[in-house]
């Protein structure tokens, strides 16, 4: 097929979305699918794929999102495709996975993490009237008024549930398909044979229990939470040491873990071009996030052997069992849970068990799994595109 793929910005380094779309590429290259890629600007396009430019002007950012949706459509539209996925934001698609998930819960989730009463009431107030927040829903909704809607590839249950009770999505038309994982890059044996050059990178001795978060949103991913976590495990008088990864400014959170007496047991890397070193370092992966459609660095965690603990706001913990490749908390509100269940891997036995456990989950949930149902969702679009052109 000749598979057209539209996301605003390609750079396999830069988020879930990009990771994902590249490894994407990659696989129906290698089934000897064509695939044009449209996109604003891209870094490393792999070798096979055709890059297509979107132009994009205006000043302001909805002016550039707007022309990005319009230039990226009449693209994908005068091009010789059998089918169009796009990651959002476009109209002209036959095929929609939205890897943000949907706009309204994260907004809604946004405001959730606010603890004072007060300050979530003007913030919810303050997003009901915000332009940016206001264009990004219409945005959404605009998506699902054509009739049928597009078929939707939705990355958990907990999306699709959102995009059929937000959107009125028929169930027809959604079809969950978690991410994958490449399980080779992760595999716990290769990550082993890193793991004292990387503790020694991150300045961490064997005796200091490590729990790991990768995050480029440090508010919804929960790092307050985390560092309020982290300052109720220091009166236990153990070693341990917090390792957030991502690109966002540390500065405010740090000043917290000061605040709070846990300073000295919380780093910040900046973000990191190699993410197998801090999986190889870590013992423990910690997710306490606010809103995640399904988490790719949790589904690698889990493949690099680590135990998880997360939230039921990730999509990712549908595949998970309580208790069984780590934790599952019903909010990051619940600090003093988080730290109970953060404080039992201590125990290196519980480490070794649910870390095995961990790594028998993701193996269900390889890359080409993953490839396979985009296709068949692809190939079912594309024959609606045809019959719709024989018979417009």
């Amino acid at each position: 097929m000749k598979i057209g793929i539209q996301i605003e910005r390609f750079d396999p380094l830069a988020g879930g979305a990009e990771k994902y779309t590249d490894e994407l590429i990659r696989g129906l290259l290698a089934r000897g699918h064509q695939v044009r890629l449209f996109a604003r600007d891209a870094r490393s396009v792999p070798v096979g794929a055709n890059f297509q430019a979107v132009p994009v002007n205006g000043l302001f950012r909805w002016q550039k999102d707007l022309a990005y949706a319009q230039h990226a459509d009449q693209l994908a539209n005068s091009a010789p495709l059998d089918v169009l996925l796009s990651m959002g934001k476009t109209t002209a698609m036959d095929v929609l996975q939205p890897h943000g998930g949907s706009i309204l819960h994260s907004q809604q989730q946004n405001v959730a993490r606010i603890p004072s009463v007060l300050l979530r009431t003007l913030k919810g107030l303050f997003n009901h009237v915000n332009p940016r927040q206001v264009r990004a829903r219409q945005r959404e909704a605009h998506l699902f008024r054509r009739r049928p809607p597009p078929q939707v590839v939705a990355v958990s249950r907990m999306v699709a549930d959102d995009l059929h009770r937000y959107h009125g999505v028929p169930e027809e038309r959604l079809h969950v398909i978690y991410n994958g994982v490449d399980l080779q890059r992760f595999a716990p044996s290769t990550l082993a044979e890193r793991r004292t050059e990387a503790r020694q990178r991150f300045a961490v001795d064997d005796r200091t229990l490590l729990f790991a978060l990768v995050a480029h949103n440090f508010k919804l991913k929960g790092v307050a939470e985390l560092i309020q976590a982290a300052a109720r495990l220091c009166a236990d008088e153990q070693a341990f040491c917090v390792m957030v990864a991502g690109k966002a400014n540390p500065r405010h959170y740090q000043r917290m873990a000061q605040d709070l007496g846990c300073g000295n047991h919380i780093r910040f890397t900046g973000p990191l071009e190699v993410v197998e070193d801090l999986y190889a370092a870590a013992d423990v992966y910690v997710h306490p996030t606010w809103y995640d459609p399904c988490s790719l660095v949790v589904l690698e965690a889990l493949a690099a052997g680590l135990p998880v603990i997360t939230t039921r706001f990730n999509g990712a913990s549908e595949i998970m069992t309580d208790g069984c490749q780590g934790f599952l908390l019903d909010t990051p509100a619940d600090v003093e849970r988080l730290a109970d269940r953060m404080a039992t891997f201590f125990e290196p036995e519980r480490i070794q068990h649910m870390g095995r456990q961990a790594r028998l989950l993701a193996e269900k949930f390889p890359w080409d799994r993953n490839i396979d149902e985009m296709l068949r969702v692809l190939e079912l679009a594309a024959e609606e595109r045809r019959r719709s052109q024989i018979n417009p």
